[in-house]
């Protein structure tokens, strides 16, 4: 091999790129690592505001047509397709940070010919929208194409993993789902709002443009808004659209949206405060990306939240998919769920397949199947308890097919459980709450609940598998980690609120007196000290539940005769735990006493090697 002559000049050389072959993906990758790219309309069609999705039957004319006074002066940012190129949101860029990485570049797939009209297709219209253009980048991701369902459309893709890998993660927060599916208690209206297009609201820069290059059989192109795929996305527009909710920054007078180069201005790295005289009150809430659900208790509430959440989504150039959203709804689908005046419900979108599916015969497809349950896991009752016999499987085990009768009927229980989710009612914080508590020696479970005239309705189902010597505890400590749990999972709901929690193993007599008992539990106390607890001894009458306040029909009572039931869904790893029996509590003196403690201490340091004790 030639050497590189001493007086070559470097700098006058191309850039060096890094070049990668391509890599095969998985189903479980195609879905986590790739941009998956919307159909594109050739044309953006206008659209009526008086054919939105207002109200409901019961209602007048007259007040119906007070939403549509509020929607008509919003006309122009109503958008028919979810998926039409709306005009960029106002000082929203995204930017990506590589460092001093050398370009990736990949090379372009393998695609069947049969497809190449239809990526023609979707490519030209991109190019029509302005979305793409042709690029000339050192940098370059590759497209994957997926068949939809019937296999004649086709879906874009783009595996944007390399790219990934090199940046920074922003700590800008996502919300979470348990809170943007909380306080929806007092509602009796529900607005749903789709913000038309997502991510391709926002610029993106020069160098943005060119990482984010793609290559494919038909040519290497560039995006010049936001790409869908990249890591940083989801929080640059949940930043926006949280911005734009309650109002944080704006763009200063006179400064236009691009520089004299042609460079987006991110009005978030000037930080100019936003006047807020100029806009109506800030939302009530937040956001989950492109989906807003919020609500009021009457008609002329909702009137009054729409127009004040649509006043500040247009200020900034947010455009709504118009028919995506409804308006003062009695009920309403966000994020997988349906919320309503009565509560919260599941809506999964995969129950055909989890219905039809057989049960796993490797690891990756028992991962699948509990991974659709989990999401939804809320809803089941006692899910850590009928679940955990299959997450102790192994992918062996399922390949031979050496598979416990205790994990074939918990598969099976799971599935109708999943296809049979109750309503769960809102918590209201002007009602008690009460507790449930179940123990076995593999897992916990507690059923959070409130009294509608006499009857309790679930509020929440949470648990968690025991671990290390848990399964080992005695049953009142166990049932105090079931309490934990509820505390845990539902503090935002139950935070200064009295507990009612019904006890079967003398919960009651450790948070009276025994709470000092055991250093180990003294966490515990601290834990559950503020709250107000009125702990009610489960009575029984064979094995079932006695006491006076009745449980729906769909709830099973912490009883001996429910408790016995789940001994069938009972794991391998638990079959051989061994309760251990209670330790002797701690001595304690009354003031008039005296005792002499000594204690021995190994740490302490001396001049000599020895260790040292105090009196």
């Amino acid at each position: 091999m030639d050497t590189v002559p001493d007086n070559l000049d470097q700098r006058r050389m191309a850039k060096e790129v890094v070049l990668r072959e391509g890599i095969d993906l998985s189903t479980e990758e195609l879905e986590q690592q790739l941009a998956i790219i919307p159909e594109v309309p050739r044309e953006v069609e206008p659209f009526d505001p008086d054919q939105l999705d207002v109200g409901e039957d019961e209602l007048s004319d007259d007040e119906k047509e007070k939403m549509r006074v509020v929607l008509r002066k919003y006309r122009k940012f109503f958008i028919k397709s979810g998926n039409g190129l709306p005009p960029p949101a106002k000082g929203a860029v995204c930017d990506i940070d590589v460092g001093e990485a050398k370009p990736l570049a990949e090379r372009a797939r393998r695609i069947r010919p049969e497809l190449l009209k239809k990526l023609f297709d979707l490519l030209r219209g991109l190019l029509d929208f302005g979305l793409i253009t042709f690029s000339n980048s050192p940098w370059a991701s590759p497209i994957v194409l997926v068949l939809k369902k019937g296999g004649k459309d086709i879906r874009l893709c783009i595996d944007y993993r390399g790219i990934n890998e090199l940046q920074e993660l922003m700590r800008s927060p996502m919300p979470t789902l348990d809170g943007m599916l909380a306080n929806f208690h007092a509602m009796q209206w529900f607005l749903s709002l789709d913000n038309a297009s997502g991510f391709w609201v926002v610029r993106a820069t020069k160098r943005a443009r060119k990482v984010s290059a793609f290559i494919c059989a038909l040519g290497h192109f560039e995006w010049t808004r936001m790409a869908q795929g990249l890591k940083n996305a989801p929080m640059i527009y949940q930043r926006m659209i949280t911005n734009a909710l309650f109002g944080f920054v704006d763009m200063p007078p006179g400064v236009a949206d691009e520089d004299a180069d042609g460079e987006p201005v991110d009005m978030f790295a000037l930080g100019f405060k936003c006047d807020l005289s100029q806009l109506p009150p800030p939302a009530n809430r937040t956001s989950f990306a492109d989906d807003i659900s919020d609500g009021a208790d009457s008609w002329d509430g909702t009137v009054e939240l729409t127009d004040r959440i649509l006043a500040r989504l247009t200020y900034f150039g947010v455009s709504i998919s118009a028919l995506k959203s409804k308006f003062s709804k009695i009920a309403t689908d966000f994020l997988g769920h349906v919320v309503s005046r009565r509560g919260l419900e599941a809506r999964p979108r995969s129950l055909d397949a989890v219905l039809a599916a057989p049960f796993p015969k490797c690891l990756c497809d028992m991962q699948s199947f509990l991974g659709s349950l989990n999401f939804y896991s809320q809803f089941i009752e006692n899910y850590s308890i009928l679940a955990s016999c299959l997450y102790e499987i192994s992918d062996e085990e399922l390949r031979l097919g050496l598979v416990s009768p205790a994990a074939v009927r918990a598969f099976a229980d799971l599935k109708a459980a999943y296809s049979s989710t109750p309503l769960l009612r809102h918590a209201d914080p002007e009602r008690e709450f009460h507790v449930l508590l179940y123990t076995t020696t593999w897992a916990i479970s507690a059923t959070v609940c409130q009294d509608y005239d006499g009857v309790l309705h679930p509020v929440r189902f949470c648990g968690r598998t025991l671990k290390g010597g848990e399964p080992r505890y005695e049953e009142w400590a166990k049932e105090a980690l079931a309490l934990l749990r509820a505390v845990k999972v539902c503090y935002y709901e139950l935070s200064n609120m009295q507990l009612v929690v019904y006890s079967r193993h003398g919960l009651l007599k450790w948070i009276l007196a025994d709470k000092h008992g055991k250093a180990d539990h003294l966490p515990w106390a601290a834990i559950l000290s503020p709250w107000t607890i009125c702990v009610e001894q489960v009575v029984e009458l064979d094995e079932r539940w006695a006491l006076p306040i009745r449980l729906m029909d769909i709830l099973h009572p912490p009883d001996a005769s429910t408790l016995a039931d789940m001994d069938v869904y009972k794991p391998n790893k638990a079959k051989d735990v061994q309760v251990s029996q209670r330790q002797a509590a701690l001595p304690q003196f009354g003031p008039d006493e005296r005792a002499t403690v000594v204690a021995f201490d190994g740490a302490i340091k001396a001049r000599r090697r020895w260790a040292a004790m105090a009196l």
